[in-house]
């Protein structure tokens, strides 16, 4: 069954899963949109870059399973993959031997990595009993490997992120198994991959317990390159005139957040990665988007999906602000004096 929510499907078919023997990768690659031909760049206009890299099966034919989609309704990274590939046989590489679990692409950016790369996992059960795991990078994922939030999220899920392999160069598997992701951006989203985020909540209260409980918590951004909202600060005042605590996740450790997300009550702040932290708390907790000028008075398509999968109460403030992206402070105030906050 799916539903259309705000341009994004929701559906709650069963996830599929694929298991091949002597299948191989291809090269991972980012290609510019100016480096395509002139066909593919006029199919996808938006687009700024494509990528490269998937897994073929022992015939070359491509497993379209182990794609990363994307390019859709603003994402601007797309994919480029052959259909078909020669033979394994012509690449000089060894075989990797053992059993091998295909994590996907490994994001480095926070709000694509809690969703589109743990979207995968959903056989997070069966992960820890394969003696290989294999990612393939992505334009933002090239330096280190794996941050530690990514491994402590990992470690919750008993996946041990020290034995992840990254995939640049053609590899061949003895035996690798295929899950299919869960999210994919701004397109489709698995209510299936729920049980995810209620594991890493749940598994954290058990190594970190708090009594410690947060009535009203504010995500707020201090960073530079925030563009969107232009009053941060003046923002802040009014939402801590109103009883709410402010927190920059970019300023926590995984395990600081998990112990704020999962013992709070409401949770609000700006349309954006920060906000799908929701999927961390618990069903009970009133979620608050602060919307843009993208939306303006809609949630978030990527936003709406987060607050299916965790099934919490929301409230969309719209926007209301000036050609400077400067939100309007009365109207905002008002909003806040609502009894519902």
């Amino acid at each position: 069954m799916k539903d259309q929510t705000e341009n994004l499907y929701l559906t709650d078919e069963p996830l599929q899963i694929e298991k091949l023997s002597n299948a191989f990768s291809s090269r991972f690659n980012v290609i510019r949109a100016e480096q395509m031909t002139t066909a593919i760049a006029q199919s996808e206009v938006h687009c700024k870059a494509f990528t490269t890299g998937c897994l073929y099966n022992k015939h070359g034919k491509k497993i379209r399973l182990s794609e990363r989609l994307g390019g859709f309704s603003g994402d601007v990274i797309s994919l480029h993959n052959a259909d078909a590939l020669p033979r394994p046989s012509i690449f000089s590489s060894s075989k990797l031997q053992g059993n091998t679990f295909y994590l996907g692409v490994w994001m480095g950016h926070y709000g694509h990595f809690i969703t589109e790369t743990l979207s995968r996992l959903w056989a997070f059960r069966e992960i820890k009993h394969f003696r290989h795991l294999v990612v393939f990078p992505f334009i933002f994922s090239h330096r280190k490997p794996v941050k530690d939030y990514q491994a402590y999220l990992m470690y919750l899920l008993d996946i041990p992120s020290d034995n992840i392999e990254t995939l640049r160069a053609p590899r061949r598997f003895k035996s690798i198994t295929v899950p299919e992701q869960g999210w994919t951006i701004n397109h489709s989203v698995n209510s299936n991959i729920a049980p995810i985020y209620t594991h890493i909540r749940e598994t954290h209260k058990t190594h970190h317990s708090s009594k410690e409980t947060y009535e009203r918590i504010f995500l707020s951004r201090n960073d530079k390159n925030y563009q969107r909202i232009n009053n941060v600060a003046d923002i802040e005042v009014l939402f801590k005139k109103n009883g709410f605590t402010i927190f920059y996740p970019d300023q926590l450790t995984m395990q600081q957040q998990l112990s704020i997300y999962s013992n709070c009550k409401v949770m609000a702040g700006f349309s954006g990665s920060a906000l799908h932290n929701c999927l961390f708390t618990h069903q009970d907790t009133l979620v608050i988007e602060l919307a843009d000028m993208r939306t303006r008075d809609k949630f978030h398509p990527m936003q709406k999906a987060a607050l299916e999968l965790s099934g919490n109460p929301s409230q969309l403030i719209h926007y209301q602000g000036d050609q400077e992206r400067n939100f309007n402070l009365e109207f905002l105030a008002d909003e806040l004096r609502l009894p519902s906050y």
